[in-house]
């Protein structure tokens, strides 16, 4: 306690110095023409010498941000090769199908005369018709045989366009076509919309439940396919007359291979 009164004389003691000093200085500046006041900034600096190369500015920057772009690019690039070879990858493997299913066409293939087109399935249509590529350009007719690489019949040709013809499989309601069994007895398969028809046309003596159908020359074909077993129906054998059903539904990949028969 007695020790504060002395500390807080030194402090006014140190703070008229300061003021004292600093007049002095102010005094001083002013006789010697600005003296000391540029003398400090002449002599002393507070700014770094380090500078920026104009190297720097000029090619660094314009690098960094070609880097940058030559990146992008470059990302772009790999991005459509990868997308190429994705599709490479879909057309080989295309192909290669086109190729197995073309052999096994060609080994159960018994006509060398009979011209054959492969085509596919483009798509179905809000009639739930089928839609297959090529048509007159490819010389395709109404009534042209389709077969699958099991060189069996799977339809025939509807409709015919400039690119593109309409197909009649077994599913649709409009189906009709004759086939005959190696009795030679002749039969009408038809499509009700929701059942699969068989009746024959005239008696039937003979008739074998495991006997293939075919297509034959005498009903305008121009060889003779497979069709359907005997078996896929449900027989009814009255008055020499042989008929049936089926509730099987045709089904058909859409990648399938198809032949058309054109002749």
């Amino acid at each position: 306690m007695l020790n504060r009164p002395s500390f807080n004389l030194r402090r006014y003691i140190f703070f008229i110095f300061a003021i004292f000093l600093c007049g002095l200085i102010f005094i001083v500046d002013n006789f010697t023409n600005k003296g000391i006041s540029n003398f400090i900034p002449n002599n002393v600096s507070i700014v770094s010498n380090f500078k920026i190369s104009e190297k720097f500015l000029e090619n660094d920057f314009l690098m960094m941000f070609e880097s940058k772009s030559n990146l992008i690019n470059e990302n772009l690039r790999l991005k459509n090769e990868v997308l190429e070879l994705r599709r490479l990858k879909e057309l080989n493997f295309q192909l290669t199908e086109e190729i197995e299913s073309y052999s096994q066409f060609i080994k159960k293939a018994q006509l060398e005369d009979a011209n054959y087109i492969s085509t596919r399935l483009i798509l179905k249509n809000s009639n739930e018709e089928l839609l297959i590529n090529g048509g007159r350009d490819l010389n395709f007719k109404p009534g042209d045989l389709v077969l699958n690489n099991q060189y069996v019949i799977i339809g025939y040709l509807e409709e015919v366009f400039n690119d593109y013809s309409i197909l009649e499989t077994l599913n649709s309601p409009d189906f009709s076509i004759q086939m005959i069994d190696k009795y030679n007895n002749i039969y009408t398969v038809t499509n009700s919309g929701n059942q699969i028809f068989l009746n024959s046309n005239a008696d039937v003596i003979n008739y074998d439940v495991n006997d293939i159908l075919f297509t034959d020359t005498t009903l305008g074909s121009n060889g003779s396919y497979p069709f359907l077993k005997l078996s896929d129906f449900e027989l009814t054998y009255a008055n020499n007359k042989l008929s049936g059903f089926s509730n099987n539904i045709f089904e058909i990949n859409m990648r399938t291979l198809l032949y058309v028969e054109n002749n």
